[in-house]
């Protein structure tokens, strides 16, 4: 049963299946996605045979990137075409193959990365007018998080990545509030967070923890750590460590 406060993401592998969900109704062919509202009541009906994958993503994670999700009070099929369906598809199967051993703050990614996916293939529905800049922000977020380990990361190899010019990416991170640096440093600064409190990350001394989330100063990785969670890496470390005693 899908916990509450979640949205139910089914992948038509095989065969088809009929959902319906208030005054939407549709069948689901192989290749094909829909989100469902678990919070409401749906009908799923297979007419044959079926293979499909299901995810289970937490529904403020993906309202918060999909604004327009809050309000529909029915099932939402998205198009086959265009890249980010294509990417959603690839990204449910990449999550179920289980031969990746994803420490805790990885999965998180993952699944985050999963929800920008799925906001920008459902937001193809959505008024373009006013989505625009949205959409671009959230194509710059994903592309980002999945390149988070990379040094080299920087706003003219996004903007080459995307196709806009950087002073269009630095104007849409000046609308979000904060610049590509800031909001940069504070992704990877999470990321080495999490995974010096994973206990499966013990292992990993704590310079190797900052090289993998694209620190190349370990200098200058310390001095930003402490400023901002108010202690030494080593300090969190081992504080997460006695607190789970």
């Amino acid at each position: 049963m899908a916990p509450e406060a979640s949205y139910l993401v089914s992948l038509q592998i095989r065969g088809r299946s009929n959902i319906t969900q208030g005054e939407e109704s549709f069948c689901l062919e192989p290749g094909e996605i829909a989100i469902v509202d678990s919070e409401r009541p749906f009908r799923v009906g297979f007419p044959d045979s079926v293979h499909r994958i299901l995810a289970i993503v937490p529904r403020e994670m993906l309202s918060q990137r999909a604004p327009w999700m809050k309000d529909a009070r029915s099932c939402r099929k998205l198009t086959l075409s265009g890249p980010y369906s294509d990417l959603a598809r690839r990204h449910l199967v990449h999550l179920t193959r289980g031969d990746d051993d994803l420490s805790t703050s990885e999965a998180v990614l993952m699944v985050e990365n999963l929800c920008n996916l799925l906001t920008l293939a459902s937001a193809r529905e959505v008024r373009p007018n006013s989505l625009a800049p949205e959409l671009m922000m959230q194509s710059i977020l994903t592309f980002c998080r999945q390149h988070l380990h990379n040094p080299e990361l920087s706003p003219s190899l996004v903007a080459s990545h995307l196709g806009i010019s950087v002073r269009t990416l630095q104007l849409r991170f000046q609308q979000s509030g904060k610049s590509f640096g800031r909001w940069l440093l504070e992704c990877r600064l999470e990321a080495c967070s999490k995974d010096l409190k994973d206990p499966f990350k013990q292992g990993d001394s704590i310079s190797t923890i900052a090289y993998r989330w694209g620190f190349n100063d370990l200098s200058h990785f310390n001095k930003a750590f402490r400023a901002r969670f108010a202690m030494s890496p080593s300090q969190w470390r081992l504080g997460n460590q006695i607190s789970s005693l």
